[in-house]
């Protein structure tokens, strides 16, 4: 239990803390760079799904 724990905390912080850490990186680092422009992608389809489930309610 304490390790199911340790890992939901793991991945909390990394997709809260990894965004950040890749836009102060992106800039002299080309895999930072592509790494958050595919968190960007995923961000943008998750907010259009969000607001295609609102707006057919």
């Amino acid at each position: 239990m304490i390790a199911l724990g340790f890992a939901i905390g793991f991945l909390w912080v990394h997709e809260r803390a990894m965004p950040h850490w890749l836009m102060r990186r992106a800039g002299d680092n080309p895999l930072a760079k592509e790494l958050l422009e595919k968190y960007l992608r995923f961000a943008r389809v998750v907010s259009a799904r969000k607001s295609a489930r609102k707006g057919g309610r």
